[in-house]
């Protein structure tokens, strides 16, 4: 996961050109979609399933050395089972909000999840890989 949003990218210039401060993010979540969300965060492709819902991934995710530049979820994200149809999952988003909100990061999964009803996305510990 390497795209930083047009709303991120925005704000890490304000902080290191501007000097306008940030508001800590209190929590992050882990969204799904079925297309590329863009940099503009568009949440239209997010998953619409009846039993979807964003993942809290605060404090799961880790930098596993200071001189890299990404990080790694330190656990497994397990999302809800799908119940409504087969689906085909491409890309990922994190927000600060559990619902709505502005994205801040988003990029393609290395292969997309094809899910049938009762099955969920499982992202292994390390998967996850959130680059610079």
């Amino acid at each position: 996961m390497s795209g930083f949003s047009a709303a991120l990218a925005a704000e890490i210039l304000n902080l290191t050109l501007r000097g306008i401060t940030v508001a800590p993010n209190i929590a992050l979540y882990l969204a799904l979609f079925t297309d590329d969300p863009t940099d503009a965060g568009l949440g239209t492709n997010e998953l619409t399933d009846s039993n979807y819902a964003r993942v809290d991934i605060f404090g799961k995710i880790g930098v596993p050395d200071p001189d890299d530049k990404f990080a790694l979820n330190t656990v497994a994200i397990v999302f809800p089972l799908i119940v409504d149809a087969p689906v085909t999952i491409t890309h990922g988003g994190i927000y600060y909000l559990s619902s709505g909100g502005v994205m801040k990061y988003s990029a393609a999964f290395a292969a997309p999840y094809v899910l049938a009803v009762d099955e969920a996305v499982v992202i292994d510990v390390g998967a996850l890989r959130i680059q610079l």
